[in-house]
């Protein structure tokens, strides 16, 4: 269930130069080791996510129609929360992720998921005429920049990461850590709205593969409907504030860092 955290001190930084490479560092301290959260909550950190959308969604995989302007956004990101991890070495923002979050008092703000699959989702598993406008949120537009979801039979490495071979493979290895860290800072945030806002339900759709790799971080998505084809096979997955979250001792770690370094921005925007 969905609680108040206690804070664990808030993470050290870590000069690159000095540190030791190891194969055994902890989760935590490998993804602080190379990235930061950051809550876009400016115009300037708001145009870095449109535009790594934009690298992403239209340039890379023509999932949406591209623009002069390199900017990917919508309607829906009016009432979003975004977040990015910034890479420690070069300042590159590496990926980013949103909360759309519709306020209670604005009933004709609804959610992607509400307009194209609330018809087609399993009632035994929710059930949408029970839900309160602005109870209930989406994540949506996960995007990781090329840059770093390099394989390793890649020559190119990210620029400026490291011309240390062997600590290049330890940073290859902390990358998939971006989408962990993507989903635990928008996890922080609708945590902190649950606790002080109702926020009972988090939707999203995304393709089975990517949510068991939610799961087995412990967040318990459920499967809330059939695949649907857009983009690939996909589904509607729902996170309840009654379900357990059963985190790892290092997966919670991980969490309790990113939060402490996320919360105290919320409280001057939000209600």
């Amino acid at each position: 269930m969905l609680s108040r955290l206690i804070i664990l001190p808030r993470p050290k930084t870590i000069d690159l130069s000095q540190a030791k490479v190891s194969m055994r560092t902890s989760l935590r301290d490998q993804f602080f080791l190379y990235f930061t959260p950051v809550y876009a909550n400016s115009e300037k950190l708001k145009k870095e996510v449109y535009g790594i959308r934009h690298d992403v969604y239209c340039d890379e995989f023509n999932f949406e129609e591209g623009n002069t302007s390199h900017v990917e956004r919508d309607n829906y990101d009016n009432y979003s929360h975004h977040f990015l991890i910034q890479h420690n070495q070069t300042g590159k923002y590496a990926g980013c992720i949103r909360l759309i979050l519709p306020p209670k008092e604005q009933p004709d703000t609804p959610l992607p998921i509400e307009e194209h699959m609330f018809d087609k989702l399993d009632r035994e598993v929710i059930n949408p005429q029970l839900l309160i406008h602005g109870c209930y949120a989406e994540l949506s537009r996960l995007a990781v920049h090329s840059d770093f979801r390099k394989r390793n039979s890649d020559r190119h490495t990210p620029e400026g990461l490291t011309n240390n071979p062997e600590e290049f493979e330890h940073a290859k290895r902390a990358f998939p850590l971006i989408n962990v860290g993507l989903y635990l800072s928008a996890f922080s945030l609708a945590l902190y709205c649950h606790t002080y806002y109702q926020l009972d339900n988090i939707f999203m759709v995304t393709e089975p593969r990517l949510a068991r790799n939610v799961k087995r971080f412990g967040l318990a998505f459920e499967q809330a409907g059939p695949l649907t084809d857009y983009h690939g096979s996909r589904a509607p997955y729902v996170f309840k504030a009654t379900n357990e979250r059963k985190m790892s001792e290092e997966t919670q770690n991980l969490f309790e860092g990113i939060n402490s370094i996320l919360i105290d921005q919320f409280s001057p925007h939000l209600p």
